[in-house]
């Protein structure tokens, strides 16, 4: 009987374990779109802060930018990352090279905006893109047709969701049948 509970408790610690490292995989493979500016003048990256963009602005909406991409992208398509006011470092002036760097999925395309009296499409994502002034600066990135390939991405995120909770399950079972044993054992 002692050694059926150490195999019982073996398997529910081995459960345990084999989920974490799932629930680990799983969001190593999601893509949570971070954007990163590289800011260079002359060909000499510059530093620069970001802050939240003044509200005399009007903000850069979906609609919008999906107006301003064209080609038949409609607000469902968009989805605004960050809008910042962009200042850069003491002593540097534009015109600057910018180039925002976001990582896309299959099936996705980013764009950069900049407001200038109104709200103005200046180019791709990864991309260089010179400006002349900065702030404020906005990127979205708009979903294509293909999206079939970040959809599957999500079902199988939820697969692997559903089969690590039924792992936990079977592992929180296996320990409390384990103990209970053990207790009996004991007694």
């Amino acid at each position: 009987m002692k050694k059926f509970t150490k195999t019982l408790a073996f398997l529910a610690a081995l459960c345990l374990l084999v989920s974490m490292f799932a629930i680990t995989a799983m969001a190593a493979g999601s893509k949570s779109q971070n954007t990163e500016l590289t800011i260079k003048k002359d060909g000499a990256e510059v530093g620069y802060t970001l802050s939240q963009v003044d509200g005399s602005i009007p903000p850069l909406t979906a609609e919008l930018a999906a107006k301003l991409i064209g080609n038949g992208t409609t607000a469902d398509q968009v989805k605004i990352m960050w809008q910042q006011e962009v200042t850069l470092e003491a002593g540097v002036t534009p015109p600057v090279d910018v180039t925002a760097n976001v990582d896309l999925s299959a099936g996705q395309e980013g764009y950069v905006f900049h407001y200038e009296g109104d709200w103005k499409l200046m180019g791709s994502t990864n991309t260089a893109i010179t400006f002349n002034s900065l702030s404020p600066v906005g990127v979205a990135v708009k979903t294509t047709s293909s999206s079939e390939a970040v959809a599957n991405t999500n079902d199988n995120n939820t697969l692997v969701a559903i089969i690590c909770g039924a792992v936990v399950v079977v592992g929180l079972v296996g320990t409390v049948v384990t103990v209970s044993l053990k207790k009996k054992n004991e007694a």
